[in-house]
């Protein structure tokens, strides 16, 4: 592993036992102090509901309100980008790539598992260019006490927050997770507080494709593209 990937996973585990990292934390929640605990610093694996209402998904209470916006449609924007792209000359790109970029290709839902992933980010209906997809690089997933925590060790966007179970927020949709965290830029070793700066932050649904396959839906994220999609393929411990 480069620098950054001993630095990420040395500041995830360290949140887990309660250390504090220079610069915030990586994601909500990730080495952060206990007491006072808002949407914008809740450890974001912790489990449990919201106060008051029993039946919330504690994500809810974590996530900013441009998060939140940016998750209730997001099935229409998927729908939106893709056909986009598909009257655009990417349409065969996006055709090849099969179940990664069909709305309706999600399996039964069962959280990504702890280990290292093959991923890589495709951009779709940018400024620029309809569609573009970027080599693959190495991701980790941890799990410890109950928190599953992302961290994508190589590249120059690296995004670093938590995956939490989600039930279905739509009568389309099935079970699926729910990324929050920040987005991490060139050689930078710090790491910003979700909520912190909100061109970081970052909210996107996670699915199922495959036995060893998932996806990262980020709709309309800040930068650069309408919709972007993070495949992760497990690899082989």
């Amino acid at each position: 592993m480069n620098r950054f990937s001993l630095l990420a996973a040395t500041l995830l585990l360290g949140g887990c036992a309660g250390a504090q990292p220079a610069g915030g934390a990586a994601g909500p929640g990730v080495g952060q102090a206990e007491p006072q605990r808002t949407p914008a610093n809740s450890p974001a694996g912790e489990s449990g509901s919201s106060a008051g209402d029993s039946e919330t998904p504690l994500w809810l209470t974590l996530a900013t309100p441009a998060d939140l916006e940016r998750l209730t449609d997001w099935r229409d924007q998927f729908v939106m980008v893709r056909k986009r792209v598909l009257e655009s000359e990417s349409k065969a790109d996006m055709l090849a790539g099969g179940t990664l970029y069909e709305v309706d290709a999600a399996i039964d839902y069962a959280p990504p598992p702890p280990g290292l992933y093959n991923c890589n980010v495709t951009k779709l209906a940018g400024r620029y260019m309809e569609m573009i997809a970027y080599e693959y690089f190495r991701c980790r997933i941890i799990v410890e006490n109950g928190r599953r925590q992302f961290v994508k060790l190589t590249g120059s966007q690296r995004p670093v927050g938590y995956i939490h179970d989600a039930p279905p927020t739509d009568e389309r949709d099935k079970p699926h997770g729910v990324f929050l965290g920040t987005l991490v830029l060139g050689d930078e070793a710090a790491l910003v507080s979700y909520g912190a700066e909100p061109e970081r932050d970052l909210a996107g649904i996670v699915e199922r494709l495959g036995q060893k396959r998932w996806r990262i839906l980020f709709p309309k994220p800040f930068y650069e593209s309408e919709l972007d999609i993070m495949d992760l393929q497990r690899i082989e411990q």
